[in-house]
């Protein structure tokens, strides 16, 4: 019930054109030909990935709250929507995608059990190419050890001006790697981080 208070909260918040900078300032443009923003909420940053994307990149929206995803999916006619981020690999098989070049999340991975956060890692680790670009901007610094399971962290930016202040994590993704007991991650099955 916190969670879900916290993110009604983020949601109203004005997303500062510092934090949009950064995050469109990172995604290569000319190498990407199917993106997804995971978590698009109101749209705040989707119009900017609208303004900036190329004529030939795909894009891929999720949204959970339908409200939210109807009215995304009037604004903006020529985006693919879905409502559920854990199933982001049965979402590309159904698009005729095999991978991502791209994926942008604002989900709020704080309030989720460690299940859903190894699960969501999972589904992002398997949609992205080897190479691919993984941008997390409301991702809590203690759990960046998830992230490097998959990941190379290329960079971390902080951007003050935004409200609350934001961590900005630049990812690419390792080649020929995957998610899960092979890696080293352990199992998290039947237990839940308590926020």
């Amino acid at each position: 019930m916190i969670a879900e208070w916290k993110d009604r909260i983020y949601s109203m918040l004005p997303f500062a054109a510092s934090l949009t900078d950064t995050i469109i300032g990172q995604i290569p443009w000319h190498q990407v030909n199917a993106l997804a923003e995971l978590g698009a909420g109101t749209g705040k940053l989707t119009k900017h990935l609208q303004a900036a994307k190329p004529d030939h990149t795909q894009v891929l929206l999720f949204e959970k709250n339908p409200l939210r995803r109807n009215k995304l999916r009037v604004n903006y006619p020529g985006f693919l929507f879905f409502p559920d981020s854990l199933r982001l690999k049965l979402a590309l098989h159904n698009s005729g995608i095999k991978k991502l070049d791209c994926i942008v999340s604002g989900l709020p991975f704080a309030s989720y059990t460690r299940v859903m956060q190894v699960r969501l890692m999972e589904q992002i680790a398997a949609s992205l190419r080897d190479g691919g670009i993984f941008i997390a901007y409301r991702y809590p610094p203690h759990l960046a050890w998830l992230i490097r399971q998959v990941f190379h962290l290329e960079q971390i930016k902080f951007v003050p001006l935004h409200y609350p202040p934001s961590l900005v994590y630049i990812c690419r993704k390792k080649a020929a790697n995957r998610l899960g007991p092979q890696s080293g991650l352990p199992s998290f099955a039947g237990h839940s981080l308590d926020y």
